[in-house]
């Protein structure tokens, strides 16, 4: 019987949420899909759903160290299963909620090999649940990170934003590009000291979310005096 088969991607918050706080797992996602399954293969052994990942490289990913980070985010939260095998690491997919597998009869009803992937999937529904929060939620490190970085910023730039702006902001940027405490928190000192924001009794302080968003700690002003400009501050 002849038979239809695509694979569907979601325009969806969760997709949206992956690849831009997570973009290397979202491009191991995509790999992952684009090679799944759309029928079951007798010569590889491979489910619908299922696909022969690759390396690195074959990702789109430009380490080996990005590359096994991805792989531990998608199987923590859910997105997809691996199992080592002699033909190399299978991903199964299991959250439907970015990419989707559906193969179909001449009648359009799902094959029995859809059906049973659907069931499959069905079963996984509670965890499945917790990956949209996941990305969405903000971790205990990531809250005192930002709790820290909001009691150091000037009172201007706190009333010209809120916690939750400073959040989206934070979420914005990639894990791998969060700078350490300590570099954002010297370069809010620094900014606090410089001759931009001390003008007419802070002014031109941004709000905090938008210093983060424009990624202000690593344009740090120097600093002025009588004598001299330094460049550093000195506690640093």
């Amino acid at each position: 019987m002849i038979t239809t088969s695509w694979l569907a991607y979601h325009r969806s918050a969760e997709a949206d949420a992956l690849q831009s706080r997570h973009p290397n797992a979202f491009l191991l996602l995509c790999q992952i899909a684009r090679r799944a399954r759309l029928t079951p293969c007798k010569i590889t052994g491979l489910e619908i759903g299922q696909a022969l990942i690759g390396d690195f490289k074959a990702a789109g990913i430009k380490s080996e160290q990005r590359y096994r980070t991805a792989k531990r985010y998608l199987t923590d939260n859910k997105f997809v299963t691996l199992k080592a095998t002699s033909r190399g690491t299978v991903a199964t997919l299991m959250d439907q909620g970015v990419f989707s597998l559906s193969v179909r009869d001449a009648t359009g009803t799902p094959t029995a090999e859809q059906r049973a992937s659907n069931e499959q999937a069905t079963t996984k529904i509670q965890c499945t649940k917790k990956t949209k929060e996941t990305i969405n939620s903000i971790s205990p490190l990531d809250d005192e990170i930002l709790k820290a970085i909001w009691e150091a910023t000037p009172t201007q730039g706190r009333q010209r934003s809120s916690r939750e702006d400073l959040s989206k902001a934070w979420k914005k940027i990639s894990q791998q590009d969060h700078p350490p405490l300590n570099k954002i928190i010297t370069a809010l000192e620094r900014w606090k000291h410089s001759e931009q924001w001390k003008d007419q009794d802070g002014k031109f302080i941004p709000g905090v979310h938008r210093w983060i968003t424009n990624r202000r700690w690593e344009d740090v002003p120097a600093i002025k005096t009588e004598s001299a400009t330094l460049t550093k501050l000195p506690w640093e």
